[in-house]
C-alpha cells in the first residue's frame, strides 16, 4: 500500500536520495510538498502526486539529481 504523505527521512531512505537534494528538490516544486499553516517543523512530501508525476514521466529522479547539481556548479 503506498503512502499518502512521507517525510524527507522515510523518502531518502527508500530512494536513497540525500536529504539535502530532497529539500532542494522541495524547494523548486520539482517534489510536490504538503502545504502547511505553520512555519518551520517537519516537510512532508506529498506522495500521491508524487507518483502521479513519475506515472506521468514528469519527475525522475535520476534526471533530476543531474539537473541539481549542474545548477550548482553554475
Amino acid at each position: 500500500m503506498r503512502a499518502f504523505i512521507q517525510t524527507v527521512k522515510k523518502f531518502h531512505e527508500e530512494t536513497g536520495m540525500d536529504t539535502k537534494l530532497i529539500r532542494k528538490l522541495m524547494d523548486r516544486g520539482d517534489i510536490p510538498e504538503i502545504m502547511k499553516d505553520v512555519a518551520g517543523g517537519t516537510r512532508y512530501i506529498d506522495m500521491v502526486e508524487f507518483y502521479a508525476r513519475v506515472e506521468n514521466q514528469q519527475f525522475r529522479i535520476r534526471n533530476e539529481i543531474s539537473l541539481v547539481n549542474k545548477s550548482e556548479k553554475s
